[in-house]
Parts: structure tokens; sequence; C-alpha cells
């Protein structure tokens, strides 16, 4: 699946928790669940070597919080769902990461300084 229908689906997701329709949460659930597979299924074309482009690094900070998504509306938490989705989209690049990097601004500086200092997360998002 392209990048952009990803984040485009994501967007959705995220729109639909900003709404009060109690009726589709299985299907946004499944939504969510597509775009993590598809986004950790291209995280290894991402991730070569030791260098690790600044957008496949947005795109790692970003799937702890896709999982953190999942959780709360598996739980019909939509107000946590809705802020950890939020999170994601603002590591989210507008373009595409799975080209070859081309020297992108990478992270939201708004976080990069605390985020870069998460220990674990290419653990965590490797599982």
């Amino acid at each position: 699946m392209k990048y952009s229908k990803l984040r485009s689906e994501l967007c959705g997701v995220v729109q639909w928790l900003q709404g009060g329709d109690e009726t589709g949460w299985l299907g946004q659930i499944d939504l969510l669940a597509d775009v993590i597979f598809s986004l950790k299924e291209h995280m290894p074309l991402m991730i070569q070597d030791t260098v690790i482009p600044p957008d496949a690094t947005a795109t790692c900070l970003a799937m702890p919080r896709l999982l953190s998504m999942m959780s709360a509306m598996s739980g019909r938490d939509r107000v946590t769902a809705l802020e950890f989705g939020e999170i994601a989209l603002d590591f989210l690049p507008n373009c595409s990461p799975w080209r070859e990097h081309s020297g992108g601004a990478g992270l939201p500086a708004k976080r990069e300084a605390e985020e870069l200092s998460y220990s674990g997360i290419y653990s965590s998002v490797q599982k």
C-alpha cells in the first residue's frame, strides 16, 4: 500500500475519533491495524546499515503511539486514542519516507529533543 494512502487512512481514523460516532469502532480499529501492519512491513526497507534517515526515525517514533492508539481504541477510550493519533501524525512526514532519503527535515522540532532520548524505541518497533 502506498505511504500517502496509509497516512490518509490514519488521518481518517483521527477524524472519526474527533466525532461522536459510536457504531464504527470495529471498522476503525481494523483500518488502524492495517495501517500499523503496512508501516511495520516497510520499516526494514527504510532502515539501512547504521545510518537512519530522519524520515525513517520519525516513522519509528510514531509506531509506539500508533500501538497505544490501537490499545486505547480497543478499550473504547476515544480521548486517549485521539491524543496518541494526533501525536503519531505529528511524527509521520507528509511525504513518503519509503523513497530514497533526500535530506528532509526529519522530526517535528517540538518533540525532537524529548523523543530522541527515549530508550528502547527500535526494539519495540521491531517486535
